[in-house]
């Protein structure tokens, strides 16, 4: 039998690839061929600076209905919410998916772009580095 974390990993993962889809038919019917979101933090807190489309005449104004996975249910539940908002959420959730905690410490940043046409997604990250240099003399 699979653990109770397992089973709403699998919901996560299935809400994610219905969701996926419905926000790339989303932005093509909006006219958008890209759109990218950047972010940065550090010092333990971060999110989205700036959200770029193209062509600028695109929109990202207009509601979606996407799938949620909750903890304590089997199904998953449908929600509306604004484009835009889903969107830094989805982005929001590919960074922490494979750069949990980005924003601790020195942090980092990045931009999540979706490719309307080819319809991927990517996560381009960088993390900030403190460099030390140490040297020691004995006379």
């Amino acid at each position: 039998m699979p653990s109770e974390y397992a089973g709403y990993e699998a919901r996560e993962r299935s809400a994610f690839a219905q969701n996926r889809e419905t926000l790339f038919t989303a932005l093509a019917m909006q006219g958008c061929q890209k759109v990218t979101v950047d972010y940065e933090g550090s010092s333990d807190s971060g999110g989205i600076e700036d959200i770029r489309i193209e062509p600028a005449t695109a929109s990202l104004e207009r509601e979606v209905s996407i799938l949620e996975a909750q903890w304590n249910q089997e199904t998953l539940s449908k929600r509306t919410a604004p484009l835009k908002e889903v969107l830094e959420a989805t982005a929001m959730h590919l960074v922490c998916r494979e750069h949990d905690g980005w924003e601790n410490c020195s942090g980092g940043g990045g931009e999540v772009t979706w490719d309307v046409a080819g319809k991927s997604i990517s996560v381009e990250h960088y993390d900030y580095i403190e460099h030390r240099e140490y040297s020691s003399h004995t006379y």
